[in-house]
């Protein structure tokens, strides 16, 4: 993701996340908290990358109350 920004020349906000109680890793994104105004894309990795899930539904929903689509990477979704 992030070498697909450089090459077209854009950039990213990192979200602000939560806190798994039970690996201390970060997991769901907070969007709510979140200026979306210029906002083209939103990108989320589920699960994490210690295979911890989250309500991504919920995290999508945000997003598209705003018109914005959402690119969710589960590419380390494998150990389900």
């Amino acid at each position: 993701v992030f070498h697909a920004l450089e090459l077209g020349q854009q950039s990213a906000q990192i979200l602000a996340t939560s806190v798994s109680e039970k690996t201390g890793q970060y997991c769901q994104p907070d969007v709510g908290r979140t200026d979306l105004e210029r906002t083209k894309l939103g990108v989320v990795t589920y699960p994490n990358y210690y295979g911890e899930t989250f309500d991504v539904a919920h995290v999508v929903e945000q997003f598209h109350q705003f018109n914005i689509p959402v690119l969710v990477d589960e590419a380390h979704g494998a150990p389900f």
